[in-house]
């Protein structure tokens, strides 16, 4: 077997191994059917072109010449589909496309006939050839010519109107299909017309160039898998080279010998493209799973930036009836509007008690909300923290009369400064204080303060319920509350320490809980550094302050 044959044999078995592929592997897409029709004619068009030029019997050579003409006129008149088809997905064109194959098809069956594109055939020593009728020949030309066009055209027109990595592709089709399409037509229809078959097998070689930019761009963006590809290809090709080694085998110890190296590349190809499907279809899961979290997790995020913003507005709209509220319950406690009973004054102490923890939630809610949305503003300075621990004092007495609760505020010998935005610790040191009171049934509260290694350290001990160590550890997270503390408390949202939390490590500091156990009692801890922990911090002052009055 020469070159020359070998090479056919393998363009026939490489494209007839693509048009496979594409069909049992694609979506079954008209694109990928057509490319496989296209793929299949340019295998039956080599294996014709293999039998014309070395068949030395007439009638076989009158077939071979119908069939390979009939097969290189299906080529062109597929690849027009399939442009039309992979342009768009609902041409335009198909009624006139149809009635132009309709009559393409029954011109190649009519040039069976003698006569009709073949006027006789010569066998040579070398050379195999056909003398054509010209009208007939005008005929096939037009039909061939015209298809080939049309394909373009329809290229051409998507590529005018693409951009990017698409119009790449078209322009990888479009160069790969006009050089193997011209360089086919000569060596196969224009040499030909005019008694020239030395070229006459090239055509299977040049069609294959036409077909590699297109089976590109459809495993491309039609999602077949390379991997896969690259490992039944290496196979055909072992199984090709091990088959054509037994079939020229000269003695029987070489057959059996190929024999047996083409059993083995066999079952290695099968082994091997079997792996390769495993591992690709396990990849193929893993992309679609992440695909999917992903959606959902862009699904979360709206999701939470909605609830943000909502948050965010509601309590901005609260703002001003509680501090309303506020206001009156406190004009009517000082007797502004009139005297004021012990009895009236009870309830005017609920009904303030009541709105502060309203203020206390619409605090947390607007600082949760920036906080989540990274707008968390510090205004950070010098303080008294003594002072500050006296008002929270003072405004604590009357919620602890109501309850019968001692406070017991056990105030420093010398000033104890802090750094930080006041109004945030005071926000904390409210919270810590507030809950102590919620979850303390009857008892004390003592609060202390002292400073060590240039830090000022904040305790809150009351005789209340206790936590477990479990419950210790769920704390300070959002929205997260004790096991029994619902049953102690309702209105809490598990929002307070958490935010407490934020603003400490903010400033640098330190918040954690103590307690021996359910029923023990616990004490809350507060840690802020005396000085600028960072001085070359950027101050930025209040856009709006978040804590109302």
């Amino acid at each position: 077997m020469d070159e020359r044959n070998f090479l056919i044999i393998i363009t026939a078995l490489l494209n007839l191994a693509l048009g496979s592929f594409v069909y049992f592997r694609g979506k079954r897409s008209p694109v990928d059917v057509l490319f496989s029709i296209f793929s299949f004619s340019v295998g039956i068009w080599s294996l014709a072109i293999l039998f014309f030029i070395n068949t030395g019997s007439v009638p076989t050579l009158r077939f071979m010449a119908w069939l390979s003409f009939f097969s290189g006129n299906v080529i062109f008149l597929s690849f027009s589909w399939f442009s039309l088809f992979f342009v768009t997905e609902s041409p335009r064109w198909p009624k006139r496309l149809s009635f132009f194959s309709f009559v393409n098809l029954l011109f190649l069956v009519f040039i069976a006939f003698p006569g009709v594109l073949f006027k006789s055939f010569i066998i040579g020593e070398s050379l195999n050839k056909v003398l054509f009728s010209l009208d007939g020949l005008v005929l096939y030309a037009f039909f061939v010519i015209s298809a080939f066009l049309f394909g373009e055209f329809m290229l051409l027109s998507k590529y005018n109107g693409s951009s990017g990595e698409k119009r790449q592709q078209l322009n990888f089709i479009l160069s790969g299909t006009i050089i193997a399409g011209a360089l086919g037509l000569t060596s196969n229809l224009i040499l030909p017309a005019v008694g020239i078959f030395t070229f006459f097998w090239l055509g299977p070689v040049f069609s294959t160039v036409m077909l590699v930019p297109i089976f590109y761009s459809i495993v491309r963006y039609k999602f077949l898998n390379l991997r896969t590809l690259a490992a039944e290809i290496f196979t055909s090709l072992l199984i090709i080279i091990s088959l054509i080694n037994l079939l020229t085998s000269k003695t029987r110890n070489e057959a059996v010998t190929q024999g047996a190296v083409l059993f083995f590349v066999m079952v290695f190809g099968f082994l091997l493209i079997r792996s390769v499907l495993q591992e690709v279809r396990s990849r193929e899961e893993i992309e679609r799973l992440a695909g999917s979290l992903k959606k959902a997790n862009e699904a979360l995020k709206r999701l939470d930036k909605a609830k943000s913003e909502f948050v965010s507005i509601a309590s901005h709209q609260l703002r001003t009836p509680l501090t309303i509220i506020k206001g009156y319950i406190s004009l009517l406690s000082e007797g502004s509007f009139g005297p004021v009973n012990e009895q009236t004054q009870k309830v005017l102490n609920r009904i303030y008690l009541s709105n502060e923890r309203l203020i206390k939630l619409v605090n947390d809610l607007l600082d949760l909300s920036r906080i989540e949305s990274g707008k968390m503003q510090y205004m950070p300075s010098d303080f008294d923290m003594t002072e500050l621990m006296d008002s929270v004092a003072e405004e604590f007495k009357i919620p602890a009369l109501d309850k019968e609760i001692q406070i017991k505020w056990k105030k420093p010998e010398e000033e104890i400064h802090a750094w930080g935005d006041q109004q945030k610790v005071r926000q904390v040191v409210f919270n810590l204080v507030d809950n102590a009171l919620k979850y303390t049934p009857a008892g004390t509260i003592e609060i202390k303060l002292e400073k060590y290694d240039d830090k000022a350290k904040l305790s809150v001990k009351d005789s209340g319920i206790g936590m477990s160590q479990t419950t210790i550890e769920l704390l300070f997270k959002k929205f997260s509350r004790g096991e029994k503390v619902p049953t102690i408390n309702t209105e809490g949202t598990g929002l307070g320490l958490y935010v407490a939390k934020r603003i400490v490590e903010d400033h640098k500091g330190k918040i954690w809980a103590e307690s021996l156990g359910e029923s023990k009692g616990s004490v809350f801890y507060m840690e802020l550094p005396t000085k600028n922990p960072v001085p070359k911090l950027n101050i930025v002052p209040y856009k709006e302050l978040s804590v109302i009055k």
